[in-house]
């Protein structure tokens, strides 16, 4: 609950007035500032715009603006581009009176030449004024500083290379749109074979679903039986380990050593082979070195040659 007391309100009350007196003052100094700005601009800009809004409005009424930073540059900013393009129509009119002076003097020149020579726009038939205006059409459209032959000449040169250069740039422009046609009916026939074996892995996936979700389930089938039978056996050899058995009867211990065994029997049996044919021979050694010659002797007369000793034919 808020306090009742009356002295329990002067801490509020006095946190209000600090309050109240900063905003007061914050909106005191913006209002100094903002007086002061269009003070300044009254000053250095305010009269040239004015004058130049009244050039510009004449004897009608300046309409009403707010006097503001941005309108004074803005009307400011206008008011230097329009002076600027005011001078260059000027410059621009004046080249054009002192061009239609010229043109006039150089008319009043050439009307004097031909009234001296007898000769005058009256005194030509219906096919020489119809010819002149030609002529005079033709240097207005072909922009030639006269009539001359040499200008039309030149006007007409200009205007068959004008011509050839178009007739270039279209005959390349229609190269390559004859090249960009035929990379889209390629694009396309790309895309129509893209989407005919979209479609056909499409079905394929389709076809093979029920095949890969069997597949699945059977993966998981055997994930499931790998991580029972790998529990039971850890089981089992905990009750290995705990009953005492010997590790000579593991399995791995066993194959191991019949491997083992194997390897010995190879070997036993590549020495027995080997005292067998030793076994053959008498045990008094001048009877087994005659046998040996015995049976030297029979090999030469079997293959024609000492087998042995490399000799020749006997």
């Amino acid at each position: 609950m808020p306090p009742t007391s009356a002295y329990t309100h002067v801490p509020y009350m006095r946190a209000h007035v600090r309050r109240s007196s900063q905003l007061v003052g914050r909106a005191v100094a913006v209002l100094i500032f903002f007086t002061e700005v269009e003070y300044l601009l009254q000053i250095h800009y305010g009269p040239t715009v004015c004058q130049w809004l009244d050039t510009v409005c004449g004897t009608d009424a300046v309409p009403s603006y707010e006097i503001n930073p941005t309108t004074v540059d803005c009307l400011w900013k206008l008011m230097k581009r329009n002076q600027k393009q005011e001078k260059v129509i000027s410059f621009v009119i004046d080249d054009l009176r002192q061009k239609a002076a010229e043109y006039s003097m150089e008319a009043t020149r050439i009307g004097n030449v031909l009234s001296n020579i007898g000769l005058s726009c009256g005194s030509l038939s219906k096919s020489g004024t119809a010819s002149l205006s030609t002529l005079v059409n033709m240097a207005l459209v072909l922009h030639t500083k006269d009539a001359s032959d040499t200008s039309l000449m030149l006007a007409i040169s200009e205007l068959y290379l004008t011509r050839f250069r178009q007739s270039e740039s279209q005959s390349l422009e229609e190269k390559v749109l004859s090249e960009l046609l035929a990379k889209t009916k390629t694009a396309f026939l790309k895309d129509s074979m893209l989407k005919k074996t979209l479609q056909g892995l499409d079905d394929d996936a389709r076809q093979q679903d029920p095949e890969i979700e069997k597949k699945a389930k059977q993966a998981a089938f055997l994930r499931a039986k790998s991580k029972e039978y790998r529990k039971v056996i850890n089981q089992l050899q905990e009750k290995l380990k705990s009953s005492g058995v010997d590790s000579t009867l593991y399995h791995s211990t066993l194959l191991r050593r019949s491997e083992e065994l194997q390897t010995s029997r190879d070997k036993l049996h590549s020495l027995r082979a080997k005292l067998d044919s030793y076994q053959s021979l008498p045990p008094d050694l001048a009877l087994a070195k005659v046998k040996v010659e015995e049976a030297r002797r029979e090999l030469v007369s079997i293959f024609g040659q000492d087998p042995v000793y490399g000799g020749g034919l006997l």
